[in-house]
């Protein structure tokens, strides 16, 4: 009876083992885990694009790019896309002890759905007001029956996953490389000229959120890249409309707290650069000045 009960535990000591071993391989990622099964909302319809070639984005494979809070990212084999996947397992309703009538399940349930309505209600702010600073090109919320497409997904580990993307949550946007290694990168090649160009196109990214009445709720701060040498934000889902912004005092008190971080961050690891940005910083300031004593 020891000897059964041993083996057991051995078996069982393996097995969560190797499950955590996969988990760590694969950043978690599983098909389950983006199917969507939440119903249409009309506030979620997106009309398809007309100006780009869906066909030829996604007729091409992905492959695991990287894993977030809310989605996993697949890069496209050409390197131009990224396809986010939304994690659904995080906000799915439906799950057994949904049933249970006790207050705490109850109170799961509750944030489960407004964790999804604020991450689509996100994503919808940018596609409707902040589109080409998030370099997004299309976005997919409901379930749909005219793409008809099914998307070629290498995961982590190489292993192959074809998806039906009509049922499936999505938003594809350009690739952008990531803000802060895109700046080290150029110092390092002492190529400051251009690690300005890409400073004033982040800076001028932060003033037009605001002119557009979009608040970024992110901490970290982060979640800035770089196309060629234009700045978007990345991540899509902490914006919230706030119509004050539009008002330069509260652009400019917004800058000066958005700027925090990446000013410690510039000090501390490129300080040749910070008068260059105090110098953008200073001249964007007086142009809001301007603009507000003219209005």
């Amino acid at each position: 009876m020891k000897i059964n009960v041993l083996k057991l535990c051995v078996f069982l000591a393996l097995f969560f083992t190797i499950e955590r071993f996969c988990h760590k391989q694969t950043h978690g990622f599983r098909l389950y885990k983006i199917q969507s099964d939440h119903e249409n909302h009309p506030d979620w319809d997106v009309k398809p694009p007309r100006n780009i070639n869906l066909d030829t984005i996604l007729s091409q494979p992905y492959y695991f790019l990287n894993s977030g809070g809310e989605c996993y990212a697949f890069v496209s084999k050409d390197q131009k896309y990224v396809i986010k996947f939304f994690k659904h397992h995080h906000m799915r309703a439906n799950r057994w002890y949904d049933l249970l009538p006790l207050p705490i399940f109850l109170q799961t349930r509750t944030k489960r759905r407004e964790k999804l309505s604020t991450l689509f209600t996100s994503c919808k702010i940018a596609e409707k007001r902040f589109k080409k600073q998030t370099g997004l090109l299309y976005l997919h919320l409901n379930q749909t029956k005219n793409l008809q497409k099914k998307i070629q997904l290498f995961d982590a580990i190489g292993a192959v996953h074809y998806l039906d993307l009509d049922p499936t949550s999505f938003a594809i946007q350009k690739k952008a490389t990531l803000a802060y290694p895109t700046l080290t990168h150029l110092m390092q090649a002492g190529e400051i000229q251009a690690a300005k160009v890409r400073l004033e196109s982040l800076i001028q990214l932060m003033i037009a959120r605001s002119k557009a009445g979009v608040a970024d709720h992110d901490p970290r701060k982060r979640n800035f890249g770089f196309v060629q040498d234009q700045a978007i934000e990345i991540d899509l889902g902490s914006f919230e409309i706030k119509e004050s912004l539009k008002n330069p005092k509260e652009s400019r008190r917004a800058l000066y707290y958005e700027t925090l971080k990446l000013r410690k961050w510039i000090k501390k690891y490129h300080p040749e650069l910070s008068p260059v940005l105090e110098e953008i910083l200073k001249s964007t300031q007086n142009d809001l000045v301007k603009y507000t004593e003219n209005n």
